[in-house]
């Protein structure tokens, strides 16, 4: 049989097909899996974190959960000591509501002292513009900081995300660091963003879900 001087060059260049990997699970979505620090970049390392993050929050039965799980996925990819998740009311008009009316889900702190609510100013300032905030330095800064029970201030940075939907603003994400040689920089304050929008995504999926089972319900009593 004769072949062509094109038609051997495809045969010499072919190689049989094999399979080299089988897995059931991404190790990136494994809580147990440990990131080699001193070969990934910082921004690689947050978005293993919040590519890990986003799974699990989306699997999450109650808001109290979603809250708690959040917390913990900022403590680990930033500097914060102290902090919470606050959600408003659900309305009929669905408005932004007023820092008054936001309750705290879910705190955590890394030391024996509580955690202290956002300040009025910096809670009206996030839940009005709907950007996140980052503020550093505020030791002594009533509208930005935190006093304790002594009149004390607690926090010398401060970090404040909205969780929103659209445009509409109805939690959010305060978060505070206590130590000025352990300050929060611009990379936290990208990475609670994150973690907020995120945490709006998977309370808007709990929603659907309630609202899908009373109809379901509903339609179950028309029935009979």
């Amino acid at each position: 049989v004769y072949i062509g001087l094109s038609d051997s060059h495809v045969l010499d260049s072919f190689e049989p097909t094999h399979i080299t990997h089988r897995r059931n699970q991404t190790k990136f979505l494994e809580r147990k899996f440990e990131i080699d620090v001193a070969s990934v970049p910082k921004v690689g390392q947050a978005a293993t974190k919040l590519c890990r993050l986003a799974f699990e929050l989306a699997n999450q039965t109650d808001v109290i959960a979603v809250a708690n799980l959040a917390l913990d996925g900022v403590f680990e990819g930033t500097n914060v000591d102290a902090g919470a998740v606050l959600v408003g009311p659900r309305t009929a008009d669905e408005a932004t509501p007023t820092q008054d009316l936001l309750e705290v889900v879910a705190s955590r702190t890394d030391s024996d002292a509580r955690y202290h609510r956002v300040s009025e100013f910096l809670a009206s300032m996030v839940l009005r513009d709907g950007e996140a905030v980052l503020a550093r330095n505020i030791e002594g800064d009533s509208a930005l900081s935190i006093r304790d029970s002594k009149g004390l201030f607690v926090a010398s940075s401060v970090i404040c995300a909205p969780i929103r939907q659209g445009k509409r603003v109805f939690g959010l994400m305060h978060m505070y660091g206590t130590s000025a040689e352990k300050t929060l920089d611009a990379d936290d304050l990208e990475f609670t963003l994150a973690v907020a929008d995120n945490v709006a995504l998977a309370l808007k999926n709990l929603e659907a879900k309630q609202e899908l089972t009373e109809n379901l319900t509903q339609t179950r009593s028309e029935v009979r």
